[in-house]
């Protein structure tokens, strides 16, 4: 179709988080930690949490299911901590902003690696497959063998709650999980409405007054009983002070263990992460991320695309240098300009990311080249670190300092016991086909940081946010 072959520079690594509100039914304070199972993250997008006592008695295929998170003996097993209310205490109550995960509505990368993970999970699979957790609990009928991984999430659950004779909802009907799922179009909003503890379920309508036009009514959860999930990128939760949850990865006999997204964790994950040929994409490889103790199961490798063909010379020199500038100066940790913002691990010549360091020299020096290929011609020698493949440890390219190599903390694990492993029937019941929209391989093309937004060249460095990221010929 006539459109340039791009490639792809490594330019930070990043991933996505389940950030949550949620506080402590004993103290009222917010709670700083949370266990997440990827059963549980299923059980909340597919609705398998009814929401409401009146939805749970008129759907026979979630009676017997818990109508929120907290009242799930799964959660808590996994979190004990949160568990301890007094009988009697309003925790115990159906809470709907616990019966879901507010997530986006439009295809992205980030959906896609959410529900790679799940894909992984033997447990998780043979939930949505129908079979019931250790407890009795079953899927929401609509989302039963759902595909998976995919790039958007679907509201496939049209069933109406019925209401009474000249109520809002009998005037205008909308369908219960449409109303209580509500995602959003935009990934900051989903951090942005954490942070004030404001769903975006349309629960509570009304009519405006003197018309028969429903409105809805939404209103912040007030501190002391918030209540709220949500799916974000990394360097949002950062920037807002949004607590993450631990994911689980390894399961054993003896128990399971869950990563939290720390600068350690992420580099870890990068041993993971893999790459068709060179200027291509490097993607996570969920089911070594399963198996893991260490690395944090929502790792993402942000890249900035280039042409390797129909620049002209001074656009070619200047996007291989802003690779240059962004893989060494813009790795610096800060939250000055041009400085990597938290949320973010920085790519090093050395250590874990020496691999993605090198591969982002190597597409810096094919933009500069325009030859159409990432391939040097014959006659030109590749002895320099630009010319390395990924996976050796690259020299930095004159022009721009080296980063030293990062001294990494322990990862932050924790094992939970009491979990059985997986069964060789629930492993089989994980291998799925992806959906038509998930084969797209859906490179992980993202943003920069913040701070490096500036140097962008028009037209030559990948949009900041993708949400329908053009599919490559």
């Amino acid at each position: 179709d006539g459109a340039s072959t791009l490639a792809y520079a490594p330019v930070a690594v990043t991933g996505f988080a389940i950030a949550f509100v949620i506080d402590d039914p004993v103290t009222g304070k917010q709670a700083t930690s949370l266990n997440l199972s990827p059963r549980l993250i299923a059980k909340l997008m597919t609705g398998s949490y009814a929401g409401s006592p009146d939805v749970g008695r008129a759907r026979s295929d979630l009676a017997d299911n818990p109508l929120s998170l907290q009242l799930d003996p799964e959660f808590q097993q996994l979190n004990p901590e949160l568990s301890t209310a007094a009988a009697g205490s309003t925790w115990w109550s159906f809470k709907a902003s616990l019966a879901t995960l507010l997530s986006v509505s439009v295809k992205s990368d980030m959906m896609e690696a959410l529900t790679s993970y799940l894909a992984a999970d033997a447990e998780a699979m043979a939930f949505i497959a129908g079979e019931p957790d250790p407890w009795g609990m079953t899927v929401n009928e609509a989302y039963k063998d759902i595909e998976l991984p995919r790039r958007s999430w679907p509201l496939e659950d049209d069933w109406k709650l019925a209401a009474s004779a000249g109520s809002c909802e009998a005037e205008q009907p909308i369908a219960w999980f449409t109303k209580l799922m509500a995602p959003v179009s935009d990934v900051h909003k989903v951090a942005e409405d954490l942070l004030m503890a404001k769903p975006e379920s349309t629960l509570n309508r009304e009519f405006i007054q003197g018309s028969k036009v429903c409105k809805t009514v939404r209103s912040a959860q007030s501190i002391g009983n918030r209540t709220m999930l949500g799916l974000v990128t990394l360097s949002d939760a950062a920037r807002y002070g949004l607590p993450t949850a631990s994911l689980r990865t390894a399961v054993t006999e003896d128990g399971a263990t869950f990563v939290a997204p720390t600068t350690s964790s992420l580099q870890a994950a990068v041993a993971a992460m893999t790459s068709s040929a060179a200027g291509e994409p490097y993607l996570p490889d969920a089911a070594a991320l399963h198996e893991s103790t260490t690395a944090y199961p929502g790792t993402m490798v942000l890249h900035a695309a280039f042409p390797l063909t129909g620049l002209s010379a001074t656009t070619a020199e200047d996007a291989a240098s802003f690779v240059t500038i962004a893989t060494t100066e813009g790795q610096v940790e800060g939250q000055g300009m041009g400085e990597l913002p938290k949320g973010y691990a920085p790519l090093a010549a050395t250590g874990a990311t020496a691999g993605l360091f090198a591969a982002a020299q190597e597409v810096a020096t094919a933009v500069a080249r325009q030859s159409g290929s990432m391939a040097a011609p014959a006659s030109t020698s590749t002895g320099t670190a630009a010319g390395t493949t990924a996976g050796t440890t690259a020299a930095a390219p004159s022009g721009g300092s080296a980063v030293g190599s990062q001294v990494l903390a322990a990862p932050q694990a924790t094992a939970v016991p009491g979990l059985a492993a997986p069964t060789a029937a629930a492993t089989a019941a994980a291998t799925t086909t992806p959906t038509p929209d998930a084969a797209v391989s859906g490179p992980l093309r993202a943003a920069l940081p913040a701070g490096l937004a500036a140097a962008a060249l028009a037209g030559v460095a990948v949009p900041f946010v993708r949400r329908t990221p053009r599919e490559r010929p």
